[in-house]
């Protein structure tokens, strides 16, 4: 014999019994907001650097008004730090056709 169902019974079924095992929780997928924010610069497409190619009777000054607007050590030094491999121990020696970084300015010197 079938068991008679209630009108209550077929709208509402009744609550299945909750199992008493508590589910294991799934393996943690997804990245740290840093990570996240790490990965997304990293996808970035990289802006090509400024460059300059010295002229005749240029310096590292010169350079840094130019591009900096200002002449003053801290922003020429900034880009001989740069430029190290190209331009040598001596920061007042540059040639013509050296081809030079221009940095962006850090936020201290902005």
């Amino acid at each position: 014999m079938s068991e008679k169902k209630s009108l209550k019974d077929i709208i509402k079924p009744k609550k299945q019994e909750k199992s008493l095992a508590t589910p294991e929780p799934a393996p943690k997928e997804t990245l740290t907001k840093r990570e996240a924010v790490r990965q997304k610069l990293e996808d970035l497409p990289k802006e090509p650097a400024r460059t300059h190619v010295v002229a005749e009777g240029e310096t590292l000054s010169h350079i840094a008004l130019k591009y900096y607007g200002k002449a003053t050590p801290p922003y020429y030094q900034h880009i001989y730090q740069h430029n190290l491999e190209v331009i040598g121990d001596n920061i007042n020696i540059i040639v013509p056709g050296q081809e030079l970084v221009i940095p962006d300015l850090p936020d201290e010197l902005k």
